[in-house]
């Protein structure tokens, strides 16, 4: 049976995508384990990682490369939250009335929120360990720009869940 209205092809793609948000999430969360794992028993036993080459690290003091894993780690997390929380919207979506609802419109403005946070934390752990300053720049814009457009589509989410309340109430 083919969807006949943009709200049940919605529904049905959100079902779906909801789905594929949340394995996106585990995927990152396990990554970020395993990274951390590593990056301890570095830490623990750097021997152990005596001889082992990565093209484009060498070179890096012990404080570069804990602020580059912390850079990592701050990134696989504030996106590990977005696909999780994306996949919360997606359900939500498919099982709604309305894609408009006050839960969906304080999701989004928690990524924006998250987004933001990482843009100020990469600028204190930029300016705290003298990282490259173009690649530290370049990321906190993406993450600045990403956070207004996710804000934004909150604000439109907000308005549309206005609107829907003022229609229920007049049918």
């Amino acid at each position: 049976m083919k969807p006949r209205t943009d709200l049940e092809k919605l529904k049905r793609i959100s079902a779906i995508g909801g789905i594929a948000m949340a394995v996106v999430a585990v995927v990152l969360m396990a990554s970020a384990a395993f990274m951390v794992c590593g990056m301890g028993m570095a830490l623990i036993d750097p021997s152990a990682f005596e001889g082992v080459q990565v093209e484009g690290f060498d070179g890096l003091t012990q404080s570069q490369a804990l602020a580059l894993f912390a850079f990592a780690m701050l990134v696989f997390g504030a996106m590990s939250v977005t696909f999780w929380t994306l996949s919360r919207i997606m359900t939500a979506i498919s099982r709604e009335y309305s894609p408009f609802t006050q839960d969906n419109v304080v999701r989004l403005t928690r990524i924006a929120y998250v987004f933001l946070g990482v843009s100020a934390v990469l600028l204190v752990l930029g300016l705290v360990t003298s990282a490259r300053l173009d690649s530290v720049v370049s990321t906190i814009i993406v993450f600045l720009v990403a956070a207004v457009g996710v804000y934004s589509m909150a604000l439109i989410f907000r308005y549309g869940a206005a609107l829907q309340k003022e229609s229920d109430e007049t049918l």
